[in-house]
């Protein structure tokens, strides 16, 4: 699942950082890792750490296409 959401995560950060820029992309990453590490933290369910694992593998593909970018740029 992470890695399927790695992979959306990181072609929209493109579009995202376009319109928003680099920084609001690294912050809207920086928040859903934040989310996805509570839910896998405090999953009592299946569905929630699966729902957790999603989150978190957005915010991997954002940052992992972010990052390299800011850095340079």
């Amino acid at each position: 699942y992470e890695i399927l959401s790695g992979l959306v995560g990181s072609v929209l950060a493109s579009y995202v950082s376009d319109y928003y820029g680099r920084r609001m992309v690294l912050f809207i990453g920086g928040l859903l890792a934040i989310l996805g590490a509570g839910l896998q933290g405090g999953a009592v369910t299946i569905a929630m750490l699966i729902a957790g694992r999603c989150i978190a593998g957005l915010a991997i593909g954002q940052m992992s296409a972010t990052i390299p970018v800011y850095c340079v740029g």
